[in-house]
């Protein structure tokens, strides 16, 4: 049988009648541990500071905050204690105080590229913040605030000047398969990773008939899981040959000068307006094009000189552009010069192309996964479960299946309740566990359900585990 010793003020107290009776303790992640009281003694006043042990491990220590006066009439008093972590409340890191050391957790992610190992957050607090919460009595050493799991990436986050826990909060909160307790057997705040917490088995023995209020159901539950990305777009290069768009019966007339005299007239138009009509790209005029005009060397070249040329006007919804000076072939290098070049009807019309960009919409990115899980199996479950993702980085098949994983099996929750001493491998979660009869299938034994929290009667010698194999909460984004 496990003993127990409790004090108050540092001073032992006597256990049953006419001492301190503990009636019950509750542990849960990320809150204060509760101890509940009863006592006919006077001198057991709100703000005394209680110990509890069993079998010489701390497994609670805390301040009495509560009193319900309604008990006093049968001459009992019941107390309510919370356990030391929540004095972390108390102590305040203030993002201006840089004689702490605080300005680190606002320049940790500058310094990261907008990402922080869990690891040095969890230093940086513990540099801004231990001597306060040693002070307060928080944690046991000012160099030691926080034990267990130190793993884990976080993206940016906006920090805010708050107390300790809150900051806690804020930094975990990246990280949903992360939970605090406070270990009163450390004096640690204790970081759990709760996927990966070691099994345990539950037993029942064979003469007791196991009856737990457990709920077994498909709510929530999956085979499939589909990722969809973020579409967009690509972007492309292109080249066009342009083709006349004026009016060909002018050209017998043209010349440089009926051309400029004629400004915006028809006939200014010939060798200037082009068409890219039948192109099925779309322009992005913001990066701009390169209209580009064949320069001749000689008679029949089939090799000629391409020179930018200035445009006027472009106009992408009926696809045509207007140049700003005639694309004319004008004198060649060779001797025998194109000397007419410029008498009406004489003209010889320029190769005219076009570079330009393109933008090329692009699908999102996509990943099945499944079918999988007791709850196809079994039931023949059938249902696609569809996340987006806002990174298309994470459109993979390993992260399909971490949320396949989350939520493809029956979902079985509710609590158990075991007679005798409180396990110890309990005390402090960090559990999950299967059930087993003795003598008897339960078909839970495998079940690997998350311990979320526990409570202790002390009084009827039992503890109620509440448990879920429900990982979802645990797994991301997709599930908040």
């Amino acid at each position: 049988m496990a003993e127990y010793a409790l004090t108050i003020n540092g001073s032992k107290m006597k256990l049953g009648e006419r001492g301190v009776s503990p009636r019950s303790l509750s542990v849960r992640y990320n809150q204060p541990s509760e101890l509940t009281m009863e006592t006919e003694r006077a001198d057991v006043a709100l703000g005394s500071v209680v110990r509890l042990t069993v079998d010489g491990v701390s497994r609670f220590e805390g301040t009495i905050i509560e009193e319900p006066l309604n008990d006093r009439l049968s001459g009992w008093r019941t107390l309510v204690a919370i356990d030391a972590g929540e004095r972390a409340s108390q102590v305040m890191v203030e993002r201006w105080n840089w004689a702490l050391g605080v300005g680190q957790l606002w320049t940790v992610f500058y310094n990261t590229k907008f990402s922080a190992e869990l690891s040095v957050l969890l230093d940086a607090i513990t540099t801004a913040a231990g001597a306060g919460l040693a002070a307060a009595g928080a944690v046991g050493s000012a160099s030691a605030v926080f034990s267990g799991s130190r793993s884990g990436t976080i993206p940016w986050i906006q920090l805010r000047a708050t107390n300790v826990q809150a900051m806690l909060e804020q930094i975990l909160a990246p990280l949903p398969n992360l939970r605090w307790i406070w270990d009163p057997s450390t004096q640690t705040f204790k970081i759990v990773d709760v996927l990966k917490a070691p099994e345990q088995t539950i037993s029942v023995p064979s003469m007791v008939s196991p009856s737990w209020p457990l709920t077994r159901s498909l709510r929530g539950r999956y085979s499939r899981v589909k990722l969809i990305g973020q579409g967009g777009d690509s972007l492309g290069t292109g080249t066009v040959t342009l083709t006349p768009a004026w009016n060909a019966s002018l050209e017998a007339n043209w010349t440089m000068a009926a051309a400029q005299s004629g400004a915006g007239t028809a006939i200014s138009d010939v060798y200037r307006l082009f068409s890219f009509a039948g192109m099925t790209d779309h322009l992005d005029l913001n990066l701009g094009i390169d209209v580009l005009q064949a320069v001749l060397r000689w008679p029949g070249d089939s090799s000629p000189i391409w020179h930018s040329v200035q445009v006027a006007e472009v106009d992408e919804a009926n696809q045509w552009l207007r140049l700003q000076m005639p694309a004319v072939q004008g004198q060649y290098t060779h001797r025998r010069a194109h000397r007419d070049a410029n008498l009406p009807g004489k003209a010889i019309a320029a190769s005219v192309a076009m570079n330009y960009y393109k933008v090329t919409p692009t699908g999102p990115p996509q990943v099945s996964v499944g079918p999988a899980g007791s709850a196809y199996s079994l039931y023949g479950w059938d249902r696609e479960l569809l996340i987006e993702e806002q990174n298309n980085y994470d459109v993979t098949a390993e992260r399909a299946k971490q949320y396949l994983d989350a939520v493809k099996d029956e979902l079985v929750s509710g609590s158990v309740s075991i007679a005798g001493e409180v396990p110890s491998w309990l005390w402090s979660l960090n559990c999950r566990v299967g059930l087993a009869a003795a003598g008897r299938k339960t078909g839970l034994e495998s079940l690997g359900a998350i311990v979320s929290g526990f409570t202790r009667d002390f009084l009827a010698g039992t503890t109620s585990i509440e448990l879920s194999n429900d990982r979802s909460p645990f797994t991301g984004r997709a599930f908040a």
